[in-house]
Order: structure tokens, then sequence, then C-alpha cells
């Protein structure tokens, strides 16, 4: 991009050391590059929060929360009534339908300081015998668990559709904007201890 030289006199110290709000001004067709204008230096280059903040607005990573009422609907849906740990009434008829791991051992792989505890594994060892030569050979299962969130996310509600937009929860240092409501990553789709 070009720039006027008055733009470059009057952001001269900071030209070269980080980043900066610009407006487009013209692309005259026998130039290479587009004419820009500064208008303010955002900050410099390797500061978290500004780095943060460019991916953020050249990614357009959507940045709002779920609205409040999104919480309240949920658990008006699903008859939750805590406060901070939501335990889900799960229906008989739910449960027989899928395939029971609760006296499984299975650990989480998420850092110890994430909250939204959504990637584990499980191994367990068992003996066959192999037909060929008769020896005793141990083998290990290794489970992979994701959590599941097809139970709370209906193809086409409004969380399928705001979900589909942010695509993926994106992780900074200084905050996670998350793909689902709070009370599912961190809470009914988080595969907590006990839970």
């Amino acid at each position: 991009m070009r720039i006027s030289n008055e733009c470059a006199k009057k952001f001269k110290t900071q030209l070269y050391k980080g980043y900066f709000t610009a407006k487009y001004i013209d692309w005259p067709i026998d130039e290479k590059f587009p004419v820009i204008e500064l208008i303010a230096f955002a900050g410099d280059f390797g500061d978290v929060s500004i780095e943060a903040e460019c991916i953020i607005k050249n990614f357009q990573i959507p940045t709002h929360d779920y609205p409040d009422h999104v919480t309240e609907m949920l658990k008006e849906k699903f008859n939750l009534t805590a406060e901070k740990n939501y335990q889900l009434q799960v229906d008989p008829e739910e449960t027989a339908r899928r395939f029971d791991m609760r006296d499984m051992v299975i650990c989480t792989i998420d850092p110890e300081t994430a909250k939204d505890l959504d990637d584990a594994l499980s191994i367990d060892m068992t003996d066959f015998f192999n037909t060929v030569d008769g020896k005793k050979n141990r083998v290990y299962k290794v489970g992979v668990h994701i959590a599941d969130v097809s139970h709370f996310v209906q193809q086409g509600d409004f969380l399928d559709l705001e979900a589909s937009k942010r695509s993926v929860s994106y992780y900074f240092p200084h905050k996670v904007f998350a793909m689902l409501p709070e009370i599912l990553c961190n809470n009914l789709c988080s595969l907590n201890p006990g839970a």
C-alpha cells in the first residue's frame, strides 16, 4: 500500500513499529499499490492485545457473547435450576439408546486451565489369543471421546444457526470466543468429573 508523504511525516516515529487503522483512498489503474490514509496508530508489534485485535478484525471473528435470554431459554427447555453447575436430569429412554461409558476411566486431554473439557481419551487393556502361533497377545483399545452437543443443538434452531456463523471457538490469550453458550460449552457439554 502507498501512503502520502504527509502521513509518513505525521507517523514517522511509529511507521515501522506497529499497526495502524487506515482508510482506503484510491487505486489508480496505472499504480501497483492502492493509496491509503493512516488514521491512527493502533499499537506496537508484539503487544498481545493488539495482535489479537488485528487477528479478530482481519478474520472478522464474531466476538459478541450469546445474549442472556439464550441461557434462560436453555434452562427452561432442559429444566435446569442450579445457579452455577447445572445438572441435567437424563431421561431413562435417552440413557437406554446410548452407549454408557460412565464406569470407564476417561481422561481429558485439554489443559489444566481449560473450562470446556470437550476432548478426552481412554485406554482399555484386553488379552486375546493369536490363532496363528497360539501366543497370548496384549491389545490396547484406545477410545477418543468428543463432547456431543447434538442433544442440545437441533438442526436449524437458533443455536445451530449462530454456531454455524461462528464455526469454531476462537482461543486467545485473554479470552475465548465460544461457538456455543457458556452453559453448554463449559458445563452441560463439558466432560466434567462425575457429570
